[in-house]
């Protein structure tokens, strides 16, 4: 079958070390501030034509309209004085995601919100800005990147559109992804939604469960929509065939015969809740594919250039060379 082909082109900022199993503490604060660093350009700045940047943050100290995030030790969990940062968008939509340490456990948040006018405003040292159209995609005493209590190694990396309207970064913890945020303008949207953005926040709620695989990404948690003024819950869709309707993601667990190529299929997306019922559209530029193959693995196995790597039951584009390094 013919590769995909893209819609968008991307820079990628891939392989960044989080946790270094030093403490769960430091872990957590390194993960963390390696995900702010890779979305904003910072780090290996690899990510330079429209990364996200810092609208407002405190490192429970200061606070205010500057990047107090200099370094992982300016990030503090704590039901206090904390830190908390606001990152927006640079895309057509200039959305804003508010991370708020809140919180006396590392692997928890205080909470993680978004608000789509990306009007973020006020906050102090023991308190996070608000927003008046703001919703939580992950709600205080949750788990951003895994319920890891211990010591971890993570890997972080990240994916921004050159046009700045799609928006990926994902966290591997000792070989397992843990934590996923997808933000998505799509081509596809369905007549009557104006901002046609999606929104996937999630992070795995165990240690040792793979977030990306078919059973958790089903889970009715972490996507949604928001339309005037309101926001809907996302089911993800896919290809299916025979009377078990399987994903073909799950069904074929080789290559095709004729081609010798993995199926690819696209990720579509539906809302079951009143007011937003019914198909939305199309995630741009991330297909199904088997848990057969591995986390990291590229495709096509042949010929190269490779140009998509496999994130357990998804696949997104990638560069040709640079292999997904998972803890």
């Amino acid at each position: 079958m013919a590769l995909p082909i893209l819609v968008k082109t991307y820079e990628i900022d891939p392989n960044n070390t989080g946790g270094i199993a030093s403490s769960n503490l430091e872990d957590n604060q390194r993960t963390m501030f390696a995900l702010k660093e890779a979305l904003t350009g910072g780090g290996s700045a690899e990510i330079t034509t429209k990364p996200m940047t810092v609208s407002r943050s405190s490192d429970a100290s200061s606070a205010g309209a500057a990047d107090y995030w200099v370094d992982f030790l300016d990030l503090v969990w704590s039901a206090g004085a904390h830190s908390w940062i606001v990152l927006k968008s640079a895309g057509d939509i200039t959305f804003e995601i508010c991370i708020d340490l809140g919180d006396v456990n590392p692997y928890h948040v205080g909470g993680i919100i978004i608000s789509p006018s990306g009007a973020f405003a006020g906050g102090d040292a023991s308190n996070r800005p608000t927003a008046g159209d703001e919703f939580t995609a992950i709600a205080t005493n949750n788990a951003w990147c895994g319920l890891h209590t211990t010591t971890f190694v993570s890997k972080v990396h990240a994916m921004i559109s050159t046009d700045g309207n799609v928006i990926t970064a994902f966290v591997f913890v000792n070989n397992k992804m843990m934590m996923m945020w997808r933000f998505d303008i799509v081509a596809d949207s369905v007549s009557g939604w104006a901002d046609a953005l999606h929104y996937w926040v999630q992070s795995s709620t165990a240690t040792g469960t793979h977030l990306l695989t078919h059973s958790q990404i089903a889970l009715g948690t972490g996507k949604f929509i928001e339309e005037a003024g309101s926001v809907y819950g996302t089911l993800f869709s896919y290809e299916a065939y025979n009377s078990t309707e399987l994903n073909v993601g799950l069904s074929q667990v080789v290559p095709n015969d004729l081609d010798s190529a993995w199926p690819m299929s696209p990720v579509g997306f539906w809302s079951q809740d009143v007011g937003a019922r019914g198909k939305l559209g199309t995630l741009t530029d991330i297909w199904w594919v088997h848990d057969v193959l591995n986390a990291g693995d590229q495709l096509p196995g042949v010929p190269t250039p490779k140009q998509f790597s496999v994130l357990k039951n998804m696949a997104i584009p990638w560069d040709s060379s640079t292999v997904i390094q998972t803890a």
